[in-house]
């Protein structure tokens, strides 16, 4: 029975000590600043995706009509550009930069 209460009592003061810490932290103002633009970050990393996909998709639909002769030679090349420089100008510059150069690690302390 003593021994019980014992290690109930331990695990108050650790639960006291735990609770103690963790009511300690202070996130600052950057760190919702820094949560949010990750968000909205990989938000649009998947819209762009989604949107590369339709691109290439129609790519592919394109080069169908033309080669079953649907559509002329001079609109095929005038809608193919069109598509090449729609698929090319789908990035995410910082996204991309990211995975060539992952981003520092910042420390709850600098928030």
């Amino acid at each position: 029975m003593a021994v019980i209460q014992i290690k109930n009592n331990c695990l108050k003061i650790i639960d006291n000590q735990v609770r103690e810490l963790v009511s300690a932290i202070e996130l600052g103002p950057k760190w919702l600043e820094e949560v949010l633009s990750i968000i909205s970050m990989k938000d649009d990393v998947e819209r762009i995706h989604k949107e590369r996909d339709e691109v290439k998709a129609r790519l592919l639909r394109l080069g169908r009509a033309y080669v079953d002769n649907v559509m002329p030679e001079e609109e095929y090349k005038q809608q193919k550009r069109l598509l090449d420089l729609s698929l090319e100008s789908l990035v995410v510059p910082d996204y991309n930069a990211a995975e060539v150069d992952p981003p520092p690690v910042i420390s709850i302390a600098e928030m």
